[in-house]
């Protein structure tokens, strides 16, 4: 049996040989190296709390100083643009999967950077529907990912009960009151004293993952960051 699949493998590839994702040239890896190559990480300042980027002295943005977030800190790997945006769009809308395993492995390695130490790994949820017509939650797919790479547990505790209009089709404002009251937990696990590193692929406002987080804290986690792969610039946000 293995060797007819292997046979069968040879010929798919003879009749449609495997190529790049994001550049479309043959090449044996879902990312070809010079796209990989592309895939660039942020090393300008941040937000301590948000992750927007921020010029000048200052360590908080206006945003997280008016109106702090639930969660402690936010890391991402780069900006929502060029190739890393095409990976995402190729990611969460175009049936890729498989590409959780090299997104999820970059932000694991940016998350090492930081030194920050977690005790479990979870992930924003997509509501019930929208997983059904997708079929996988790309969040969930890089959690299992990133746990993996840092040798941690993972656990889903947390349910979208109600759908909600497109963050990306919303102001700022829209989109806090748009996630408030959308979370639940999943069940009765207790977090006590824990620190749990949420994940999702794209955070803007923070709006989303503010109220996974508050949920989150309620349910006992003393400490909640967030990783994504991107931090959006606001206006070009694919739809969640």
């Amino acid at each position: 049996m293995e060797a007819l699949r292997k046979l069968l493998g040879f010929f798919l590839d003879l009749l449609f040989p495997p190529k790049c994702l994001l550049c479309n040239r043959l090449n044996s890896d879902l990312i070809c190296p010079e796209c990989l190559s592309q895939l660039t990480p942020f090393e300008g300042k941040t937000c301590s709390k948000c992750g927007v980027p921020l010029e000048g002295k200052d360590d908080l943005c206006p945003q997280c100083l008016l109106n702090p977030p639930y969660f402690d800190q936010t890391f991402f790997y780069g900006l929502y643009q060029g190739k890393l945006e095409e990976a995402i769009l190729r990611f969460k809308y175009q049936d890729h999967p498989r590409l959780s395993g090299i997104l999820g492995s970059l932000i694991s390695e940016k998350f090492l950077e930081t030194g920050i130490q977690v005790d479990i790994v979870t992930w924003v949820p997509l509501h019930q529907r929208k997983l059904k017509m997708r079929g996988y939650n790309q969040a969930e797919l890089l959690a299992r990912t990133i746990s993996s790479n840092l040798g941690l547990p993972y656990g889903d505790f947390l349910i979208k009960k109600k759908e909600t209009k497109p963050q990306s089709r919303l102001k700022r404002e829209e989109r806090l009151r748009n996630v408030v009251g959308v979370f639940k937990p999943k069940s009765s696990v207790k977090l006590q004293g824990k620190s749990v590193l949420l994940i999702d692929d794209v955070v803007t406002t923070g709006a989303t993952a503010s109220e996974c987080a508050r949920i989150l804290k309620e349910m006992g986690a003393e400490k909640v960051f967030v990783l994504s792969i991107a931090r959006g610039t606001g206006t070009q946000l694919p739809t969640s």
